[in-house]
C-alpha cells in the first residue's frame, strides 16, 4: 500500500454511507480500523438541498 489507505469492506452491496456508519468489517479493518474511526469532517446535502458541515473538535 502507498501512503494513504481507505479501510473498506468486502461486500459489494454495501454502499459507502452504510460502510462508513459501521455496516461492514473488511480485510484491512484489523490493521486500519473502521472507516468511522477515520472521519475528521463531513459535508452532507439533506433531502431539501441544505448543505450541512460537521468537523471533529478535540476537547
Amino acid at each position: 500500500m502507498g501512503r494513504y489507505a481507505l479501510p473498506v469492506g468486502t461486500c459489494p452491496s454495501v454502499g459507502i454511507s452504510g460502510y462508513t456508519l459501521g455496516g461492514g468489517f473488511g480485510l484491512s479493518s484489523r490493521k486500519f480500523g473502521l472507516m468511522i474511526d477515520r472521519i475528521t469532517e463531513i459535508e452532507i446535502v439533506t433531502a431539501d438541498g441544505m448543505v450541512l458541515e460537521a468537523e471533529f473538535l478535540e476537547s
